[in-house]
C-alpha cells in the first residue's frame, strides 16, 4: 500500500505546454523508487509536487491515501515528512555555516536546544562531515555542499526523502559514500526517492521506476522496465550496461532476483 502517490496530477507553468499529464506515481514505503527520464522530462517538477512545494494543476497529492490539502498548517505537517533535496545545493543553502545550516530545520520543528545539538551531531556523523559544523558554507567544495544540504534534510528525520539528482557532480568515492548513506537512512525507517541520468545508478539501486516522457508516466519494477529497450529509446534513455550484458549472456533481464552490483552481474555473465 502506498504511503505517498500522486493521483492524476498533471501541472503547467501559466499557459506553456503541460509539463506533467494525468500523472499516477506510487511511493510505497521501504521501496526504492527512481525517476528517470529526458532532460525537461518532468522529474524535478514531479519531485516538487510530491514535496508539497508546487501545487499540481488538477490532480491529487495523497499522504496515507487522504488528499494533501494545501493550507499552512496542512504543509507544514507534510513538509516535515517529506524532504526535498535540490540537485544544486546552492539553491538551497542559506545559511553562514553548517551547523547552522543543519540546526534549521530541527530548531524550527520546536526542539529544545540540547536536542537540536543533539540531532545536529547525530546528523553530521551519518554523512561523515562532523569535521565541517564549524566550516563556513561558502568554504565548502561543491561535493561537501551536497553532503550538507543533504544533511539539512536528514536532520528533520522525514518519512520521505526526495533527491533530485543527487549523484550529479559527485566523483565515484562521494557517490559511494551517498549510497552508503542512504542504505543507513533506510534502515532507521526513511524511505528514499531520487531522481538521476545514471542508468546503471538504477539498475544497481532501484526496486521500482518511474519513466516520465512527454508528460506521461511509466511505472514498473526495475528489471522489467529497465530491460524495455524499445520503451527506453523511445524516450531517449539508453538501457543499462548490466541489462545488454545480462541479455548478451542469454540470462533473464527482468527477473525479480536480477543481479544488481557490477560483482554480481559479471560474475552471473562470465559463469553463464
Amino acid at each position: 500500500m502506498s504511503a505517498l502517490a500522486l493521483h492524476g496530477v498533471s501541472v503547467r507553468y501559466g499557459r506553456d505546454a503541460w509539463v506533467l499529464r494525468d500523472v499516477d506515481v506510487e511511493v510505497v514505503a521501504g521501496r526504492r523508487l527512481a525517476l528517470i527520464g529526458a532532460n525537461g522530462a518532468g522529474k524535478t517538477t514531479l519531485l516538487r509536487t510530491l514535496s508539497g512545494s508546487l501545487r499540481p494543476t488538477a490532480g491529487e497529492v495523497l499522504v496515507d491515501e487522504t488528499p494533501l490539502s494545501f493550507k499552512r498548517t496542512a504543509l507544514t505537517a507534510h513538509r516535515r515528512a517529506v524532504q526535498l533535496v535540490l540537485q544544486d545545493p546552492d539553491d538551497q543553502l542559506f545559511s553562514a555555516d553548517v551547523h547552522a545550516e543543519i540546526s534549521y530545520g530541527p530548531t524550527n520543528l520546536g526542539l529544545d536546544p540540547d536536542a537540536v545539538r543533539a540531532r545536529v551531531a547525530e546528523t553530521a556523523e551519518l554523512l561523515g562531515i562532523t569535521e565541517l559544523l564549524t566550516r563556513p558554507v561558502h568554504h565548502l567544495s561543491y561535493g561537501q555542499r551536497k553532503r550538507v544540504a543533504l544533511a539539512g534534510a536528514v536532520a528533520m528525520q522525514p518519512r520521505f526523502l526526495l533527491l533530485d539528482e543527487p549523484t550529479a557532480g559527485l566523483d565515484p568515492a562521494g557517490c559511494a559514500a551517498l549510497l552508503a548513506c542512504l542504505k543507513r537512512l533506510e534502515g532507521a525507517g526513511t524511505t528514499v526517492v531520487l531522481s538521476t541520468h545514471d542508468m546503471a545508478l538504477v539498475w544497481e539501486w532501484a526496486d521500482t521506476v518511474t519513466l516520465l516522457d512527454a508528460g506521461r508516466a511509466v511505472s514498473d519494477d526495475a528489471g522489467n522496465l529497465l530491460g524495455d529497450a524499445d520503451l527506453l529509446r523511445h524516450a531517449q534513455l539508453d538501457r543499462p550496461w548490466q541489462a545488454d550484458l545480462l541479455d548478451a549472456a542469454g540470462l533473464p533481464v527482468s527477473a525479480a532476483d536480477r543481479p544488481r552490483s557490477r560483482a554480481d552481474v559479471l560474475a552471473a555473465a562470465l559463469h553463464r
